[in-house]
C-alpha cells in the first residue's frame, strides 16, 4: 500500500523524481525552508511555489504555475520523511537565510503584508485550488485524505481489531471524550505495551501505517463510533466499565502507569 508521499503524489500527477531533481535547486529548497517562520499570505503554497520559480535555475524540464505549486507540497512531505528514506529532501533554515533574507524579513503579519505578497503574486497559479492555503492547513488535509485512503484499503487490519470487544470499547469510550490515543492504548492493552510498542514507534497498533498518522485513524474511527458509520455492540460500558473510566494522559505531563 502506498504510503502519505506516494498517496499524495499520485493525487498531483508528480514524478518523485521531479521532486529530487528539484532537491539540488535553492530556489527550491531554500523557499521551502521558510515556511515555518513565513506569516500571512507568505506562508501559503501559493506564495513559496511563487518565490521559487522566480529564482529558480534549472531549466531541463518546465514546470507550469500550478505544477510548481503542486512540487512544493509533495517536497514538503518529503521533508517529513526519515533521513534514511531516499526520497527525503534536506531543508537547510540558515542556507535559505543566507540565501533569500527577504523571506525572513517580516516578523508579522499584517494587512499591508498581505497586500504586498497578492501584488507579487498576480495571476500565478490563480486557478489552483490550493494557492492560498497555508503549509499546515494542507498537511492536516492530505494526512486526513490518505487517512480515510488507508482506512477503506486496511480493512483487514481494523477488522482484526474490531474483533477485540474492549478495543471497540476503546473506541467508544474516545467517541464520548474520555480516552486520548495514549489512555485508550493503555486502557484496551497495558502500560507495558505502549512501553513496548508506542514509545519505540512500532505503528502501533497497525504495523503498516507511519506511526504518526496511528493516533488519527484511531481518532478517525472513534469519529466514526460518534457518527453512526461504524455499528458496535451495545452494554460495552456495563461489561467493561475500566475503560470508561477518564483517562488522558497526554495533557497531564508525564503518562502515569495504570495500577
Amino acid at each position: 500500500m502506498p504510503d502519505l508521499v506516494d498517496f499524495v503524489a499520485s493525487q498531483v500527477g508528480i514524478d518523485l523524481t521531479t521532486i529530487r531533481k528539484l532537491s539540488r535547486e535553492d530556489a527550491f529548497t531554500g523557499s521551502l525552508s521558510a515556511w515555518r517562520v513565513l506569516r500571512g499570505l507568505a506562508a501559503t503554497f501559493g506564495y513559496i511555489g511563487w518565490h521559487f520559480m522566480k529564482h529558480r535555475r534549472l531549466s531541463d524540464f518546465d514546470l507550469s504555475d500550478n505544477q510548481a505549486v503542486d512540487c512544493v507540497r509533495l517536497g514538503f512531505h518529503c521533508s517529513n520523511l526519515p533521513a534514511n528514506d531516499a526520497r527525503h529532501i534536506v531543508l537547510d533554515l540558515p542556507r535559505s537565510k543566507s540565501i533569500f533574507p527577504e523571506l525572513y524579513s517580516v516578523e508579522r503579519a499584517s494587512k499591508a503584508h498581505d497586500e504586498a505578497v497578492l501584488h507579487e503574486l498576480g495571476t500565478f497559479a490563480v486557478a489552483h485550488p490550493l494557492r492560498l492555503a497555508t503549509v499546515l492547513a494542507v498537511r492536516i488535509a492530505d494526512e486526513q485524505s490518505y487517512i480515510d485512503f488507508w482506512i477503506a484499503q486496511a480493512r483487514g487490519q481494523i477488522e482484526h481489531h474490531l474483533a477485540n470487544e474492549r478495543f471497540v470499547a476503546g473506541l467508544d469510550a474516545m467517541s464520548k471524550g474520555l480516552l486520548t490515543f495514549h489512555g485508550l492504548l493503555e486502557k484496551v492493552y497495558g502500560a507495558e505495551y505502549c512501553d513496548r510498542v508506542l514509545a519505540p514507534k512500532a505503528c502501533a497498533p497497525f504495523d503498516a501505517l507511519d506511526p504518526e498518522l496511528t493516533a488519527r485513524v484511531v481518532v478517525t474511527l472513534a469519529n466514526h463510533v460518534n457518527e453512526g458509520r461504524l455499528e458496535i455492540k451495545r452494554n460495552l460500558e456495563k461489561k467493561y466499565p475500566d475503560i470508561y473510566e477518564f483517562y488522558q494522559p497526554e495533557h497531564f505531563g508525564t503518562r502515569r502507569r495504570l495500577e
